[in-house]
């Protein structure tokens, strides 16, 4: 029920258990969640449970080495035993899968960390780290504790994890598309040029290319965001069909060869009389008491046989070449694997001449002895009608205690459709197929239409920032067409020192914003809160605001504002959003349009100014209204390009509350440029552009 689902959602972080179970599950703990849970939460009327990562020993297969085991049917197991996954631990995930928000947000979320987090050279890259960072002092270790026995055991430990997270993505797919009764999956290919970022299901992709997974039926939301001074020009989208046919099955039949002499020439070709050898299905081998076909090790256990050789016929209807191939492989220790004759792959054997008394180059032990491990093999061809797959498996030495042999090939297709342009910054579709998709920017220079839109220079507990602090605060709209990423922009509040302050780049999830959309950025001097904080506070009494780029080692002012002194928790904005009137805002309006419901003369602009015709040929006309009554003060005019230099000034006597005039642009040459009235302490800026 709706209802008993926000009371649990009231009562514990959703966002923060959901990436709990994921990790949980993607690191298969089987050590939980019957034990080893531990969450908290903050002493206070609103705080909310948080589940804690706690003894994850049992992970990665480290006692139990089985990245295809199914997590999803685990953790929803309603009779498990009391360890590890009995009833009442079970209930809570169990019970929360049934709801479809829940569902929804865990499965869109898993997605998104296989795709990222978990990519295999992700995780691979960490375990890396963490070894190369504890080698050293590790003998230290085995000396004091005796776990593991040796550097080498730790060795194979530690490439036991990297086999993990090699292995382990592709089943989670697999299992949760069955659990979830989710389609087929499909491979997603994004290409982004130099010109922007692109957010995928609102993650930032890395640039240039990424490669990730989706499943059919899926929603699929691409949203791009030019850099400083780029233009988005679209999407060209290709549809990629993949396809897996599966060529030699996992735990299937072979003819093989165990009498510890060569089988003669010709053994891995096609016309070879095989008749006379023995069959059975896989695994084969000996020693390790898991096999299906127990292999003969010759007479003397002391000197087994060193090399054992297998054979199976594969057909195809017609001749086919795949554009990749996939092979998971168990070989214990070395093996050369041959189609019709040829060669394919070779793995823990020495290159050059392989003959019957060749030993493999290296002991393989556990755990990799007992774990399937991915290959990509050369291409190859597979003729119509009769193939041959031949294998030959070499044990390190004829001491060597056990041999293990199967293996799985696959062959993948590849159907590339008609590419389609599309334009908007907002691509939404649901998969059906793969997709190559391609994100282009003009990298000519173009300012985005970003405004100062609303801003609170003294603001004393009206407004909240996400630490609970009340700091001032700017809110940034996006008056343009485009979508905009204020990442590598400078904010200042101090116009002569434009660079004050760069936000942070590569954080695009807090710093975008979409075209129409509003951010706010905190001017409290904290910037180790995260990348909308600010390295200076506003001054309540009156001072500048100002948002800047460099682009291509060029300085351009992107929007300005001058402001009189503040009233306490009163923000003052542009009414409507992006136009050049501000107004005391009541009630302010961070993150949303601009709305006037009262007038505070208190803190009211001095004077407005209307500059028309904008965009302007030779000659602009400025209607500057709201001047305070009697006044008989100079206005001083002064237009600024985007580099901050002065073009040209002027004075204009000024003896009433408005003032009407024209100003001769005929010299100046065309672009965008800053217009600044000052009257007396007062100052206006606004951006003009020149035909």
């Amino acid at each position: 029920m709706p209802a008993n689902y926000q009371y649990v959602a009231d009562r514990i972080d959703i966002d923060e258990y959901i990436s709990y179970l994921i990790t949980q599950t993607y690191f298969a703990n089987t050590d939980w969640p019957g034990n080893n849970q531990k969450y908290w939460r903050q002493r206070s009327t609103d705080g909310k449970w948080r589940w804690v990562l706690y003894d994850v020993d049992f992970t990665m297969g480290i006692y139990d080495f089985n990245p295809a085991i199914n997590m999803f049917t685990f953790i929803t197991e309603e009779n498990g035993p009391d360890w590890p996954n009995p009833p009442w631990s079970t209930f809570l995930p169990r019970k929360l899968l049934e709801n479809e928000e829940f569902r929804s947000k865990f499965i869109d979320q898993y997605m998104l960390h296989l795709n990222t987090t978990f990519r295999p050279e992700n995780v691979i890259a960490v375990i890396d780290s963490m070894h190369d960072d504890i080698e050293e002092p590790f003998p230290a270790h085995i000396a004091r504790w005796g776990e593991p026995w040796s550097m080498e055991q730790w060795e194979v430990n530690v490439e036991r994890l990297r086999n993990f997270a090699l292995q382990r993505p592709d089943h989670v797919w697999e299992t949760m598309c069955n659990f979830f009764s989710l389609g087929s999956v499909l491979d997603i290919n994004v290409s982004v040029d130099s010109g922007g970022l692109v957010l995928m299901n609102g993650y930032a992709l890395p640039p240039k290319d990424f490669s990730g997974k989706s499943v059919t039926g899926t929603s699929l939301n691409l949203e791009a965001y030019p850099a400083p001074g780029s233009r988005f020009t679209g999407w060209d989208v290709t549809t990629i069909d993949t396809r897996k046919a599966i060529i030699v099955q996992k735990l299937s039949g072979w003819n093989y060869y165990d009498k510890g002499i060569y089988p003669g020439n010709g053994w891995k070709l096609l016309d070879f009389d095989d008749e006379a050898w023995k069959t059975g299905n896989g695994e084969l081998g000996y020693g390790d008491g898991d096999e299906v076909t127990v292999l003969d090790y010759g007479p003397d256990e002391n000197n087994k046989y060193i090399t054992y050789y297998f054979r199976k016929e594969v057909y195809g209807d017609s001749p086919v070449q795949y554009e990749n191939y996939d092979m998971q492989l168990k070989c214990d220790d070395g093996a050369v694997i041959y189609v019709n004759g040829l060669e394919i792959l070779r793995v823990n054997m020495p290159e050059g001449l392989i003959t019957n008394e060749t030993p493999a180059s290296n002991y393989i032990g556990a755990p990799q002895e007992y774990e399937y491990i991915t290959y990509k093999p050369e291409p190859f061809i597979l003729q119509k009608g009769k193939n041959i797959i031949a294998v030959e498996i070499h044990q390190s030495s004829g001491s060597s205690s056990d041999i293990s042999f199967d293996m799985e090939m696959a062959g993948i297709s590849v159907t590339v459709g008609e590419t389609v342009h599309y334009t908007g910054s907002l691509l939404s579709m649901v998969t059906e197929t793969g997709f190559d998709i391609k994100a282009t920017f003009d990298t000519t220079v173009v300012l985005p239409n970003l405004v100062i839109n609303e801003f609170m220079a003294s603001n004393q507990g009206a407004y909240e920032d996400e630490y609970g602090e009340s700091a001032d605060w700017i809110e940034i709209f996006n008056a343009g067409q485009e979508n905009a990423d204020i990442g590598g922009f400078y904010f200042t509040d101090d116009l002569n020192e434009p660079l004050k302050w760069k936000i942070p780049e590569g954080y695009p999830e807090e710093t975008a914003i979409p075209s129409g959309e509003f951010i706010i950025l905190f001017a409290d001097q904290d910037t180790i809160q995260g990348p909308l904080h600010l390295n200076f506070k506003l001054n309540g009494g009156g001072e500048e605001i100002g948002i800047s780029a460099m682009i291509n080692d060029r300085f351009h002012w992107i929007d300005t504002v001058t402001f009189a002194p503040q009233q306490v928790n009163l923000s003052y904005g542009r009414y409507p959003d992006g136009s050049q009137k501000w107004f005391p805002m009541e009630p302010f309006t961070p993150g949303s349009n601009n709305t006037v419901t009262a007038v505070h003369n208190a803190s009211a602009q001095p004077f407005s100014i209307d500059v028309y015709p904008n965009p302007a040929g030779d000659m602009v006309f400025l209607d500057i209204t709201g001047l305070p009554a009697g006044n008989e003060n100079n206005l001083e005019l002064s237009l600024f390009d985007l580099t901050g230099r002065l073009i040209l000034s002027s004075t204009i006597r000024c003896t009433t509350d408005r003032v009407e005039s024209a100003v001769d642009l005929s010299g100046i040459p065309g672009g965008m440029y800053f217009l600044r009235v000052t009257a007396g302490t007062n100052q206006q800026s606004v951006r003009l552009v020149r035909k």
